[in-house]
């Protein structure tokens, strides 16, 4: 028999009936399927995310960190975009507090394997759900629906061929046409109109972690208060009664008389550390996040942490570009193309992370490299500028900027030799394509002194042949 995890042998002289012990405390995990099968539900998936602080906090901390710095709109070559487009999609966002639903989403997605944001357009009253918008109408607002109240797709058909609703339990079934949602699924697979929860791939893990939980808690509670032991020689029924109902105050106890005898067999305890650092690494492999990150805790290997975070934030820059930003420019399109505007554009994440000193040495090799460009003549004023600001840019060899343009001059052209006389080798001059680089002001300023040097010779070679003259004249 078993007592708080520790077994406890009986002498059976008596009838066992003269003893109780206390059933165990209520498994939190029960709600995760013993079963590997068994797939849980919707209301199980968010239970047993509510009951575990560490995969919630993994969560939270993902979607923040990939919406908290958000990102900005830019044409093809990089520069931002016009006046009149940034202030329509700079007031719906204002307007519908996009960024922080689109944050919800992909919590829901992370918890039930997909995150949902209804659409609510400037002409839809007295429109049903199942309805597709009118063409060209305007997104005006934005709401979160409850992943729960929907759970699965139904067909549907229209002019262009088979589409799917979706199925919502709102109070009452309802369909709603796949257009007015903004579905964001979670690490989906061909198998399923649905993504996969992180909840469901971790269920073995969150059991064993909150049984761990629970031990570790009992373990504390036990150091604490201990066992009560209530003996009591030739107990009747009476005096048991009256005893129990004392001792029920107690977390734990044993009530019997003097032909039991009470034992705890092998009372240790192994470390939980290196149990716990499994469930962090498995939590964290879900997340794809380093177990430093999610516990909070100082990394030991300093180089294998950097690794990590950089692995971390690559995987939210990844997830940024390939999962949200197709749903984001679908969004704009629509906004734009109700005010008679076109959708052209690209979406910029802006970096999640960079520290002081890493900013600062990207700093300082990005302005190497754009001055050394603009130096050497290989891009323009505005290209180094886009360097020192972007990094990396794209840029088309056969368009020159203008002011290289202006800072080279055309050669006239050269006239043939027509001389059949090959010229002397120290004749030979070196001649480039045609184009001729103006003299710097530095050059120019020694080019001017040299010619004040020589006119200055000049000047006194001069006056000394004027005296020497002038002294031969008075000798005769």
């Amino acid at each position: 028999m078993k007592v708080m995890g520790y077994e406890l042998t009986l002498r059976r002289d008596v009838p066992e009936e003269k003893s109780k012990i206390i059933p165990k405390a209520k498994d939190y995990s029960e709600s995760v399927s013993k079963s590997i099968d068994a797939p849980l539900t919707l209301v199980q998936m968010r239970k047993n995310v509510q009951h575990e602080p560490i995969l919630y906090k993994a969560i939270r901390k993902k979607c923040r960190d990939t919406f908290r710095n958000g990102f900005c709109l830019v044409k093809k070559n990089g520069n931002a975009i016009p006046a009149a487009d940034a202030a329509l999609i700079d007031e719906f966002m204002d307007r519908t507090h996009l960024l922080k639903k689109f944050e919800q989403a992909r919590i829901s997605s992370h918890i039930y394997g997909d995150g949902y944001i209804e659409k609510q357009y400037l002409h839809d009253k007295g429109t049903k759900p199942n309805m597709k918008p009118a063409d060209n109408d305007e997104p005006i607002h934005l709401i979160n629906i409850d992943s729960e109240k929907i759970h699965k797709k139904a067909p549907g058909y229209d002019g262009k061929g088979l589409f799917y609703y979706y199925h919502g339990s709102m109070g009452d079934d309802v369909l709603i046409h796949p257009s007015r949602l903004i579905h964001i699924m979670n690490n989906p697979l061909p198998y399923s109109f649905f993504g996969t929860s992180d909840v469901e791939t971790l269920k073995s893990i969150l059991k064993s972690k909150m049984n761990a939980d629970l031990s570790c808690g009992e373990t504390l509670d036990r150091s604490g208060y201990g066992i009560r032991d209530m003996m009591i020689k030739n107990m009747t029924d009476d005096q048991k009664k009256e005893m129990m109902t004392i001792m029920e105050r107690s977390p734990q106890f044993f009530v019997h008389d003097d032909d039991y005898t009470l034992q705890v067999v092998n009372p240790q305890m192994g470390n939980p550390k290196y149990f716990y650092d499994y469930f962090f690494i498995n939590i964290g492999a879900q997340l794809m996040m380093p177990k430093h990150i999610l516990t909070g805790e100082s990394p030991s290997n300093a180089a294998g942490s950097e690794l990590g975070i950089g692995d971390y934030y690559n995987d939210i820059e990844n997830e940024q570009n390939l999962v949200l930003t197709p749903l984001l420019e679908d969004l704009f399109k629509e906004v734009l193309e109700a005010n008679g505007r076109e959708w052209k554009y690209y979406i910029r994440w802006n970096p999640t992370f960079v520290d002081e000193m890493t900013e600062g040495k990207i700093m300082e090799k990005r302005t190497l490299c754009g001055v050394q460009g603009y130096v050497n003549k290989i891009v323009g004023r505005e290209e180094a500028r886009r360097i020192l600001r972007d990094g990396v840019i794209s840029i088309d060899p056969s368009l020159v900027p203008k002011d290289l343009k202006e800072d080279v001059v055309k050669r006239p052209p050269m006239l043939p030799n027509v001389e059949p006389n090959t010229p002397k080798e120290e004749e030979k001059k070196v001649v480039d394509s045609g184009y001729i680089h103006p003299l710097s002001s530095l050059q120019r300023e020694m080019i001017r002194k040299a010619k004040e040097e020589r006119l200055r010779g000049e000047f006194e070679l001069k006056e000394q042949e004027e005296r020497v003259k002038n002294a031969e004249v008075k000798k005769k």
